[in-house]
């Protein structure tokens, strides 16, 4: 099982069949919700689900759950099981949390079992979500496969972020010509939201302007067409902010890409490592914030927020804890302040400081002093500084949570179940047990979101055993 074990247990099992009937709300009775009873069970059993009105799904003979101030609670008994749920969102995470608990079986010609008990949960956090870089070496089949699985950790956002692979109408030069169509990728989009997970669409609109790596040298827009030069800062790496040209295009790319994700109240735009500027110039830091605000006020028009990446905006006071190495930018507590006093309320930042291992994260509680909401970003570099982004997140009160991927899936995929089960419970203490016990519990999750079926490259998370890939 991916996630901590919080039920209270009763003696006995309820047996799984080749064949179930069941009773569900229309939100979790459709053919998706089907598929994925049958993954599993390890495709050993097909339900047949009668739709009601209520917000529950049962099998059997079994009582409802008193749901108390839970947002989704478990029965499992001898005769049958119930989930119950004050909410659409939350009567499909916890039909994903009952899916967890499903173990195969030969016993007494059942396919499958769950253990009998009474499990009521909410999380601890609020706003879970996880990022994704769709890159050149990325197969549609990987992007189908990480959504569901996001969906079955119980994450309530997934942020995708296209590196030059999603062909857009505002400037061709924006996609290589190997990249995905709209209508290849929206009907994956659409089956994210069916089981209970909103896209964030991402596009960076200062620094990372390549859609490359920088450690590589490409540039989506400069290597098919050199003479939009001047769309961008010298060397390429960073917009030109100033340019109204380029103001336009990113309405545009927004318009698109909200098009595409379908409703939501978030638009990522990335704005972090944008080397060559420095805000501690005042008229450079005026116009940063005046893009930025501009850009709040268009998203506006489409009920969203924008996140963007805090390191540029935030000063690293000498009083942090050293034990920390945050990564800020901002040469100096006025220029931070200044920023903050005049940047667009309905702005998210995201702190991502990877290297704490210390409660608090001293960054983000600085960005959440401001008023702001604050996300904190964890990545896969082990779980103690997993464990202190959110253990601050959840002792602080803050807005949530993204953790970020990168180009480390082929070896980090563990690390994005073991973000979503923080996000329902304190992490254990002993890192190498919670690293091999999350390897083992991704890879069997993945393989009943969406088999390989048999196909080598499609196994696990990584294409190659011997040497690296980029997904």
């Amino acid at each position: 099982m991916v996630f901590l074990d919080k039920a209270e247990k009763h003696p006995g099992r309820y047996l799984i069949c080749k064949n179930v009937n069941g009773r569900a709300s229309g939100v979790i009775a459709g053919e998706l919700f089907r598929e994925l009873w049958h993954g599993f069970t390890h495709r050993r059993s097909e339900i047949q689900l009668e739709t009601c009105d209520e917000l529950i799904f049962t099998v059997g003979d079994a009582a409802i759950p008193d749901l108390q101030d839970a947002e989704y609670a478990i029965n499992v008994e001898t005769e049958g099981f119930a989930v119950v749920s004050k909410s659409e969102e939350g009567l499909k995470r916890g039909f994903m949390t009952l899916l967890d608990r499903i173990h195969p079986t030969d016993d007494e010609g059942a396919v499958a079992y769950l253990d009998c008990c009474i499990l009521r949960e909410s999380p601890r956090i609020g706003v879970r979500m996880v990022h994704f870089c769709v890159f050149p070496e990325t197969e549609l089949y990987h992007l189908k496969r990480f959504l569901r699985f996001a969906a079955a950790l119980k994450y309530t956002h997934v942020v995708v972020e296209f590196w030059g692979m999603l062909k857009l109408e505002c400037l061709p030069e924006l996609a290589w010509s190997f990249a995905f169509s709209k209508d290849e990728v929206r009907p994956i989009f659409e089956e994210a939201r069916e089981l209970g997970v909103e896209i964030v669409p991402m596009f960076n609109h200062w620094g990372h302007a390549s859609q490359s790596r920088s450690i590589h040298g490409k540039h989506v827009v400069l290597d098919q067409d050199p003479t939009l030069v001047t769309l961008f800062a010298e060397g390429g790496w960073c917009w030109k902010i100033s340019d109204r040209r380029v103001r336009e295009l990113f309405r545009k790319i927004r318009a698109e890409l909200i098009d595409i994700v379908g409703d939501g109240e978030y638009f990522h735009i990335g704005c972090d490592e944008a080397d060559g500027y420095d805000i501690g110039d005042t008229a450079l830091r005026e116009q940063v914030v005046e893009f930025l605000n501009e850009v709040a006020e268009d998203l506006g028009r489409y009920g969203r927020r924008p996140i963007m990446w805090g390191d540029m905006l935030i000063y690293n006071y000498p009083h942090y804890n050293k034990e920390n190495k945050y990564y800020c930018t901002a040469p100096s507590e006025e220029c931070e302040k200044d920023v903050f006093n005049k940047l667009d309320s309905r702005i998210v930042i995201a702190d991502w400081q990877y290297l704490p291992t210390k409660v608090p994260v001293e960054t983000s509680l600085k960005i959440q002093s401001y008023g702001r909401d604050c996300l904190t970003c964890p990545f896969d570099f082990g779980v103690s500084k997993l464990a202190a982004a959110q253990n601050t997140v959840a002792d602080y009160g803050l807005f949530g949570f993204i953790h970020t991927t990168w180009h480390r899936l082929s070896t980090g995929m563990h690390f994005v179940a073991m973000a979503a089960a923080g996000g329902y419970a304190q992490l254990p203490d002993d890192e190498t047990k919670v690293v091999n016990d999350y390897r083992i519990a991704a890879a069997d999750t993945l393989r009943r979101v969406l088999g390989a079926d048999g196909v080598y490259e499609h196994a696990g998370w990584s294409k190659n055993q011997v040497g690296s890939f980029v997904t």
